[in-house]
């Protein structure tokens, strides 16, 4: 053959080449070299056995994903699944690191192509489809007869391979392994993918089969040890049930296999009916029980690692057999749990050392009954899976919290079962597993009911069962197992799963909303804030999301006055910034101090004119919402607080110097927007120191003209000008309000009211005093009536001089003048206000109609027959903007005011202006018109002829006539034109009217006006929050919420809040006050305090109990540390390890050396050394990066060297006639 025959010499295809362009740079060289292979083995020009002894072609295969862009990746991950049923493919895979890289791989790529990885990583875990007798014989002796050397390459390329792609990863996706064998991120990796180890994903490939351990068949003996334990923890004489237990846990469970206890559940099920025991006289067997549960969890745990191992992985699945024979858990018998003589064999197989009796046939085992198909079936079929066992444990040792006196055991237990848990199972399918959804759901009722308790009982929640010296331990309680709970129901926190536990919800809402656990454990409000339980509660988050709201705002609250206190207002920008969130928080926070610090930054910005606009606005926006703030105690004291600083301002010894800046700082009521909500809104409030605070600020305004300059008073009466009708509302010249207001009304000359400080006379506009006028003339008090009629009367004379126009009056007209628009008989106003449709006419012929009106040279009668069809069309407002597009409203006024004057001024006939015929109607259509068109009523309002011309024709008319009533609703109509507003549709039909005018109830009830129009309800927009009757944010636990935050806000650390003592009360927290329990639950839940305390409280310790205590508490925080996971912030510092770091930097060694050191004497001795030790132990456990030198080598010292207490405890032996023999000995 030539060079480039792709055969050999032999005459079979050689593949080599191909293999080598597998790994060639050209992306399109690997594609064909890769498609060559896969169409040879389609076709059947090559078969696999021909290249599955190519190691290279493995290697390159896996080494193709390196590459970038990496395609083809579903063939490649085909072609290797294809390969590995073959034995020698599987050996050759396995042999150069597939599973672990594959495993890795499956993290970074398309999750299309999970299932194809989980093909071949299923075959690599299982034996080989393909079995070549040839290849697997030779493989055999390969292995037997493999030299050091080759083994020394074989192992070097798999290490180097495994590195080179471990490092690829590692690379840029930062991780550490934990004590479970997991990876977790480290801060600062950017693009970390959590992906799991090889473990994890056998751990799938095992729990989606319902994985349990292999099946271990027991002998007679084996049988007999179990079911003779199983009878004594069933034993009614607890001290027996009792060392039974211990029995159990120091012999039994590391003598035999633990699975042995899950295929055989009898001595499980017995352990737990022990715990579900809550009679105060079976405490010792429950907690003997809870400790046995927690044993077995552990041993279970490293019973499952080494199962699914796969450094163990075999391809012969008889070596357990083989590996069962040499080390038998046979035994023969069993000695006596209370026996003090037997002497156990130390091989840990659970027999004696001189036993017989166990060896059998066939590799040390006799199956016995077990040797039955049927019998094992039912036995098997009988076991606990771990998922089962460990929710079980859980579901026992829930309730045992609410009964112990010492958690410490039992949250131990919880935390084992929920770690073997997480180590068998991946969390998404143990939790949706359906046969452990009953189980699940039992145990998070459980837990909901627990949690609950104890907070009630620490107060955590308001309770009056709170019993002062069991604070810490229910307190330490809630840490723990809150801790433990978002570890078992952190799988659910990001998926949309409805918990139907109302215990639950409710303990998820408990820790959610309480600040203090919040303080010590942030990351848990973290978690809960996105659980779906809690964010499908529409009602509940939105309750939560505004308590945040407000206690963020009392946060800020603090700041601003820290800010006030120390630094003043050097800051005015920065500082309206911080007042600007304060607002929200300060109807809950009601403090003086910050009322009185907010107006008077106020005031200072609008006294310097150099002050930026946004800022005056945004000062503006946050005076008017405390003006208008729900809360009446806040609004009561910001009224009070404006009042002073204005009185102030511009108090009468500035009179001297009325230039002076200091009248400035009243600028900053002088607003329009400021001015109508306090005469809108704060007069009429019903708090009545409000109102009377708010009359004071008005009258303080109104009287303080000569305090004033020019532009200053000028400005205060145009801004008083759009809350004139709810002003004169309070009219009355009995009160400094209505004397001055009535000044301002009268005319130029007639009152001294309008005089200022630079010696001018500025009153309010012409225009304004004609409109005041005629609003007076609409009030009850008929002094004030007959005032205001004078002066009308006294214009209208002075224009009939100015034109030289002869008014026509007919005879008795002026009769009862101050009545004129006081209509005493409406009853048909609510007919006449009322739309009705006109269907049957057209556009046109309402333009003819209306050209026939304003036609002056037809006839009088057409004209006027025009108008009275056209008002009764009017009622009709589809036809209003025909009207309006030819100016009818322009052309009505030139009617009504051509029919007020004879027809020359020379000419003296006692015959009236005929042209008064067409009043009533063109009043009627004008009223039409004005009532339904905004834009029409604005254009009108402003306009000082028609409020003449309507005068003029309202004294022309004949009381009680229609001309009058038209009249007097068109001054309504316009006169209430800055007040008024379109009613909505509920409130037309409401008041029987479909008009676009409505008034506010106050207008109706203060003025007498001639119809009723809608009423609406006073909305005051810079109210920022809503008035309810309840508000739950002043409730608990929100109340205690925003109690805490206030008080915590004072310091830089929780811990430095002082406690609370009759003489210590702050006059600051009056409304969120700080109490002792409050103290003592942050005392008792914060690390540093915490553990300072108590390692303080053993140092001056008493009594064995003290010490006891003090090392509970610390040992309940140690171990919640455990539950922590992740690197949570608490306090500015990493929450793992805190406590410990904590320990470490104590003067640990005072206050436990003489623990070590002396030997114990008494009962007493013995226990508190075991708690100390216990401590110790936990410690040290998981702290090892944490740990100094110093704090390991003084332990190691203690306890190791051979003439310490501790080292000579092991060596005491019993002497004869020795009676004081102590339980350590």
């Amino acid at each position: 053959m030539s060079d480039g025959s792709p055969l050999t010499s032999d005459g079979e295809i050689d593949i080599q080449p191909l293999i080598t362009k597998l790994g060639h740079s050209v992306e399109e060289i690997r594609v064909r070299a890769l498609q060559n292979i896969i169409f040879k083995l389609h076709h059947d020009l090559l078969c696999v056995g021909d290249v599955v002894h190519k190691k290279e072609l493995f290697i390159k295969l896996l080494e193709w994903f390196n590459f970038g862009p990496c395609s083809q990746q579903k063939d490649v991950l085909q072609l290797l699944e294809k390969l590995s049923k073959h034995s020698s493919g599987l050996e050759t895979l396995v042999s150069i690191g597939a599973v672990d890289f594959l495993s890795h791989l499956r993290r970074d790529v398309d999750p299309s192509l999970y299932q194809y990885i989980d093909d071949v990583l299923t075959n690599l875990l299982s034996l080989p489809e393909v079995l070549d007798s040839d290849d697997e014989q030779l493989h055999y002796d390969r292995e037997k007869h493999t030299n050091d050397f080759d083994l020394d390459v074989k192992s070097a390329d798999a290490e180097l391979l495994h590195k080179k792609y471990k490092n690829q990863w590692t690379k840029f996706r930062p991780f550490l392994w934990d004590r479970n064998g997991m990876r977790v991120k480290i801060h600062g990796g950017q693009n970390y993918i959590n992906f799991r180890t090889v473990d994890s994903y056998v751990e799938d490939i095992k729990i989606q089969t319902d994985w349990r351990f292999p099946w271990i068949s027991l002998a007679d003996s084996d049988r007999h040890v179990l079911a003779t334990t199983n009878t004594r923890l069933q034993s009614n004489n607890t001290s027996l049930a009792k060392k039974s237990c211990e029995f159990l846990s120091d012999v039994l469970f590391k003598d035999f296999p633990a699975e042995i206890f899950l295929q055989r559940p009898s001595i499980v099920m017995t352990l737990l009916t022990l715990v579900e025991v809550h009679s105060p006289e079976q405490q010792n067997v429950s907690t003997s029980a809870v400790t046995c549960l927690s044993t077995l969890c552990i041993h279970l745990k490293h019973r499952y690692l080494l199962m699914t191992d796969p450094q163990w992985y075999s391809l012969y699945p008889e070596c357990w057999k083989h590996w069962l024979s040499n080390t038998s858990v046979s035994s023969s018998t069993m000695a006596s749990p209370t026996s003090e003589t037997s002497e156990f064999r130390t091989t840990g197989d659970g027999g004696e050392t001189s036993s017989e009796s166990s060896k059998t046939t066939s590799g040390g085992y006799a199956y016995d009954d077990e040797a039955d198909g049927l019998v094992r079936e039912a036995l098997e079929l009988n076991q606990l899976s771990i998922g089962e066992f460990c929710l079980q444990v859980l579901r026992g040792c829930c309730p045992l919290l609410q009964s112990v006196a010492d958690p410490l055991l039992v949250l131990g237990a919880l935390q084992e079962a929920l770690s073997l848990l997480e180590v068998c199972y991946p969390r998404h399918q143990w939790w949706n597993h359906h046969k452990m959804k009953p189980l699940r759901e039992e145990v998070c009722s459980l837990v909901g009911k627990t949690i609950n308790y104890h907070m009630l009982k620490c107060g955590l929640q308001p309770s009056d069962g709170i019993v002062e010296h069991n604070i810490t331990r229910h307190a330490m309680t809630v840490v723990n197992i809150a801790l433990w709970l978002m570890e078992f129901y952190g799988p659910l926190i990001n998926l949309d799963y409805e918990n139907t536990d109302e215990d639950l919800d409710n303990a998820f809402r408990a820790l959610l909303t309480n600040e203090i656990l919040f303080t010590i454990l942030p990351g848990i409000r973290t978690s809960l804030e996105r659980c779906p339980v809690l964010t499908n509660d529409a009602e509940f988050m939105e309750m939560y999301t505004r308590a945040v709201a407000v206690k963020d705002s009392i946060i800020a609250s603090v700041h601003f006055l820290k800010d006030v206190r120390i630094k003043g207002e050097t800051e005015r920008d920065a500082l309206i910034l911080m007042l600007d969130s304060c607002i929200l928080g300060l109807p809950y926070l009601r403090h003086r101090e910050l009322i009185s610090h907010a107006i008077n930054l106020i005031s200072n910005i609008y006294q310097r004119p150099s002050t930026h606009g946004e800022t005056k606005s945004k000062s503006k926006n946050i005076l008017l919402s405390m003006l208008s703030c729900v809360d009446v105690a806040v609004k009561r004291e910001s009224y009070k607080s404006c009042c002073d600083v204005l009185k102030q301002a511009l108090k009468h010894s500035h009179v001297t110097n009325p230039m002076s800046s200091l009248c400035k700082k009243a600028l900053f009521m002088i607003d329009r927007d400021v001015i109508y909500v306090v005469c809108a809104f704060g007069l009429a409030d019903p708090d009545e120191e409000v109102a009377q605070t708010a009359m004071c600020i008005i009258e303080t305004l109104l009287d303080s003209r000569l305090n004033m300059d020019t532009p200053m008073w000028r400005k205060l009466l145009d801004d008083l000008v759009t809350s004139l009708p709810f002003l004169q509302m309070y009219l009355d010249k009995r009160t400094k309000l209505g004397t001055c207001l009535l000044g301002l009304l009268a005319p130029p000359g007639e009152s001294p009211y309008s005089l200022t400080a630079d010696g001018e006379i500025v009153p309010f506009s012409q225009f304004e005093r004609l409109r005041g006028w005629l609003r007076c003339m609409f009030l009850k008090d008929k002094t004030l009536r007959a005032k205001c009629y004078g002066y009308l009367i006294h214009r209208l004379v002075q224009q009939d001089a100015k034109t030289k126009c002869e008014m026509v009056y007919p005879s008795g007209a002026l009769e009862n003048s101050c009545e004129l628009f006081i209509i005493e008989t409406f009853a048909a106003s609510v007919r006449l206000h009322r739309s009705s449709k006109h269907a049957n006419f057209d556009e046109d012929r309402i333009r003819k109609l209306f050209d026939i009106v304003a036609m002056e040279s037809n006839e009088l009668s057409l004209r006027k027959s025009s108008a009275e069809q056209l008002a009764v069309l009017m009622q009709d407002p589809t036809w209003h903007s025909v009207l309006l597009e030819e100016n009818a409203d322009n052309s009505l006024i030139k009617v009504l005011h051509e029919s007020l004057f004879k027809d020359g001024k020379i000419h003296i006939s006692p015959i009236v202006n005929p042209k008064l015929d067409l009043v009533s109607p063109c009043l009627k259509i004008l009223r039409l018109l004005t009532e339904y068109n905004v834009r029409c009523r604005h254009k009108l309002a402003q306009d000082a002829s028609v409020y003449d011309i309507l005068s003029r024709h309202a004294l022309l008319a004949p009381a009680g006539g229609t001309v009058r009533y038209e009249v007097a609703c068109l001054m309504t109509l316009l006169l209430f034109d800055e007040v008024a507003r379109c009613p909505l549709l509920e409130e037309r039909q409401e008041n029987g009217g479909d008009i676009m005018f409505a008034l506010p109830a106050l207008v109706l009830k203060r003025y007498s006006l001639s119809f009723n129009p809608p009423i609406y309800e006073m909305y005051n927009p810079y109210q920022r929050e809503k008035l309810t009757e309840s508000d739950p944010l002043r409730a608990e636990p929100v109340l205690s919420m925003l109690r805490v935050a206030w008080n915590l806000a004072w310091y830089e650390n929780p811990h430095d809040v002082p406690e609370v003592t009759p003489g210590n009360v702050d006059s600051v927290n009056k409304e969120l006050p700080w109490t002792p329990l409050d103290s003592q639950l942050l005392k008792c839940c914060s690390v540093k305090v915490a553990v300072t305390e108590e390692i303080k409280s053993i140092m001056k310790a008493t009594s064995h109990y003290a010490v006891r205590l003090s090392v509970n508490r610390l040992s309940m925080h140690f171990l919640a540390e455990n539950s922590v996971e992740t690197e949570q912030e608490i306090e500015g510092e990493s929450r793992r390890y805190l406590a410990r770091q904590v320990f470490y930097s104590c003067d640990w060694k005072t206050a436990f050396e003489r623990y070590f050191t002396m030997f114990p004497k008494s009962s007493d001795d013995d226990q508190l050394l075991g708690d100390v030790l216990k401590m110790f132990s936990r410690v040290i456990t998981d702290s090892y990066p944490v740990a100094p030198d110093d704090f390991l080598g003084w332990l190691a010292h203690v306890i190791m060297t051979p003439d310490s207490a501790i080292t000579s405890l092991l060596h005491v032996r019993e002497e004869p006639g020795n009676s004081a023999q102590t339980e350590s000995k």
